[in-house]
């Protein structure tokens, strides 16, 4: 899955150590970043579904996908979508690129 983030702070936070720490904790960097290496390694946004610790839930008809852990970390994505029907509200699912819209911290 090819990863992009909607501002350039966003993408640092995510994308280097120290500032995911800083941001976030020590504790919640580390979920963080292995929730990103997982969105990273599946081919399609829907094989995050094989994960029994994760769920997909789609909103605005599939243009914005969460991604909440059951450990309290959550992701909302924009899947960047090949199709463009309006009876396709179930295409996020083969996307195969995301933009990260935010991180969101729960309670687990």
């Amino acid at each position: 899955m090819d990863l992009y983030f909607t501002s350039a702070d966003l993408q640092q936070a995510c994308s280097r150590r120290r500032a995911m720490i800083g941001r976030w904790g020590p504790a919640r960097a580390n979920l963080i970043a292995q929730r990103l290496q997982e969105l990273d390694a599946v081919e399609e946004l829907a094989d995050l579904e094989l994960l029994p610790y994760l769920r997909l839930v789609p909103g605005r008809g599939g243009r914005v996908v969460t991604v909440h852990g059951a450990d309290g970390v959550r992701i909302r994505l924009r899947p960047e979508v090949r199709s463009h029907s309006t009876q396709a509200t179930d295409a996020w699912r083969q996307s195969t690129a995301v933009i990260v819209l935010d991180v969101v911290l729960t309670e687990p």
